[in-house]
């Protein structure tokens, strides 16, 4: 594939776009432990304590709480159980 001269790439870029990804969360993760992938170094933990206005709350420790934008998001997986 050839974006233009200055640009060649040997396959073709893959987008995904996951939506209502404010649904699944809290159906299929609420109160859950888990891990966010936001891309590069970005890597989140804890419990899903809110999903809501496009923003995913987790409670990583008593009373630490991080909020993520939902559409920075690149991957959401469940901890595994030690």
């Amino acid at each position: 594939m050839i974006l233009n001269d200055k640009f060649k790439i040997n396959r073709a870029p893959i987008f995904i776009q996951v939506f209502n990804l404010d649904k699944f969360i809290p159906e299929h993760l609420m109160n859950q432990e888990i891990d966010v992938y936001c891309g590069w170094n970005d890597k989140f933990g804890g419990k899903v304590i809110a999903c809501a206005d496009g923003v995913l709350t987790l409670e990583s420790q008593k009373g630490v709480y991080t909020h993520i934008a939902l559409d920075k998001i690149v991957a959401v997986w469940r901890k595994r159980q030690k």
